[in-house]
C-alpha cells in the first residue's frame, strides 16, 4: 500500500524523532527535533500549525483575532485578522531578505496556512 503525504509525515516524526541534544538533527517541533531534509518546507509548516502551535495558542482564528484586537488598541485603528496574517508574513519576508534561514521560509508557509484557517473561521 502506498503511503499518502500525511502518513509519511507521521511516520517521519514517529520513527525519526529524537531529543534536540543530537547535533545531527535540524529544526525543532515543540520539544522534539526532526530530520528536516526529508520533510518539505510545506510539510513542516503544516505539522507546526496543526500540532504544537495549535495546542499552545489555540485556533488560528482565535489567535489572530486576539492579535488584531491588541494591535487595534495600540495603533488606534481597526486591524483585521487578514492584516495580522499579512503583517506576520511580511515580517518573515523582511528577515529572509536580510539573511536566508530555512526557518523563515517554514514560518512564511506556516503563517499563510494559519491565515487561511483563520479566514475560514478555524
Amino acid at each position: 500500500m502506498k503511503e499518502d503525504g500525511a502518513q509519511r509525515i507521521k511516520k517521519e516524526i514517529n520513527c525519526k524523532s529524537r531529543r534536540h541534544t543530537d547535533k545531527t538533527l535540524g529544526n525543532r517541533i515543540g520539544d522534539t527535533a526532526i530530520k528536516t531534509p526529508q520533510l518539505s518546507i510545506l510539510d513542516e509548516a503544516r505539522i507546526i500549525v496543526n500540532g504544537e502551535r495549535s495546542r499552545a495558542y489555540g485556533s488560528p482564528a482565535k489567535s489572530f483575532q486576539h492579535i488584531a484586537d491588541l494591535w487595534s488598541t495600540i495603533l488606534e485603528t481597526d486591524i483585521s485578522i487578514n492584516q495580522v496574517g499579512l503583517c506576520m508574513i511580511a515580517m518573515k519576508l523582511s528577515r529572509e531578505t536580510g539573511n536566508h534561514k530555512r526557518d523563515n521560509l517554514v514560518d512564511i508557509a506556516g503563517y499563510a496556512e494559519a491565515l487561511n484557517q483563520a479566514l475560514k473561521g478555524g
